[in-house]
């Protein structure tokens, strides 16, 4: 359960966050227990699964679709066979999501596939990163995610992908920055706005609205999820450690925002501002995709919803400023 404490949030924002997290943490135990006992994941002993999305943030409604991602912490040369088997268990896990009645795999399940560990960690930063999905699988590993199978493997997942931003650390232990990983979340950041930009061409109607509801989504959720990340890396002003990274990433965004505060007293209004203004798209995307998108059908509404966007943008950007008064890590996100 979140802790709110000394943080002057509403009633109905405590019981908003706390009604999603404890919804979306009972969805996920479902789901554990069904892939606990299917059959095809059992050939892959080296596999983990592991949500992202609103279920790894713990903020998903009975709208939201399950976003899950496959990595083996073998190499691809291990297994005798691969293509079969992965066509079986994939083919079982859709089963199992049309079981427990989630929405449809989003992008017509674009992102069901396996990826290899020793993939995505020798790909980072190279042209192959972003193309072959290792960039996605990686950055939402680190910022949104919760282990649903081989749970065992996710740690050790985890805990190289934070090693493998951690090459300099060994000859600074007493002043080491974390600016490669800073980069990586802000590019990130970066290349969702402009996939956006690049998608949102379209001369159909209902595109056109589907495309507004991406980017208001990308205006709240996926802002916090990479700056209230950055944020709370910039709050370790000495050093920091992969264990402390490792920490970092078990949370969920809101819970980066919560440790904020708790760590910085001056920040605590300018938090719970931010946590009053995001229960506002929770409440919002809690609706249908029909519900959603008539909403944002009318232009009065439309207004309504970037409005509040650009603001919670700003109040993200504040509480950066805050931060930096006393850390001075902004300079390394802009040069």
């Amino acid at each position: 359960m979140l802790k709110f404490e000394n943080l002057a949030v509403s009633a109905r924002t405590r019981n908003r966050f706390e009604t999603r997290s404890t919804y979306s943490s009972a969805k996920l135990e479902v789901l554990i227990s069904h892939l606990a006992k299917a059959q095809h994941p059992k050939f892959f002993e080296h596999l983990t699964i592991y949500t992202a999305g609103s279920y790894g943030r713990l903020e998903a409604s009975r709208h939201s679709d399950v976003d899950l991602f496959f990595v083996l912490s073998k190499p691809r040369a291990f297994f005798e066979e691969i293509r079969v088997p992965e066509i079986q268990l994939l083919s079982e896990i859709v089963g199992i999501g049309y079981d427990m009645n989630f929405p449809k795999f989003s992008n017509d399940g674009h992102f069901l596939k396996l990826l290899f560990l020793d993939d995505i960690l020798e790909n980072l930063g190279s042209p192959a990163d972003d193309y072959h999905n290792h960039f996605t699988a990686r950055m939402l590993l680190l910022l949104e995610s919760k282990p649903v199978y081989g749970f065992t493997v996710y740690e050790r997942l985890l805990r190289e992908t934070v090693g493998s931003y951690f090459r300099d650390y060994p000859h600074h232990p007493r002043d080491f920055r974390p600016t490669f990983l800073t980069n990586d979340i802000i590019r990130f950041w970066k290349t969702l706005c402009l996939n956006y930009e690049h998608n949102r061409n379209q001369a159909e109607t209902r595109r056109k609205i589907k495309h507004k509801v991406k980017n208001f989504k990308l205006g709240f959720s996926r802002l916090l999820t990479c700056f209230a990340t950055v944020a709370l890396l910039s709050t370790y002003r000495d050093t920091i450690t992969p264990q402390n990274v490792s920490r970092i990433c078990h949370m969920t965004p809101v819970e980066r925002l919560i440790e904020i505060a708790r760590k910085h007293k001056a920040t605590r209004l300018e938090v719970a501002d931010i946590l009053q203004r995001y229960e506002w798209f929770l409440a919002k995307t809690a609706l249908s995709t029909d519900e959603l998108e008539r909403y944002f059908a009318h232009q009065k509404n439309r207004i309504e919803a970037f409005t509040n966007a650009r603001a919670f943008g700003d109040q993200i950007y504040n509480l950066m400023r805050t931060l930096d008064e006393e850390n001075r890590n902004m300079r390394y996100l802009v040069v």
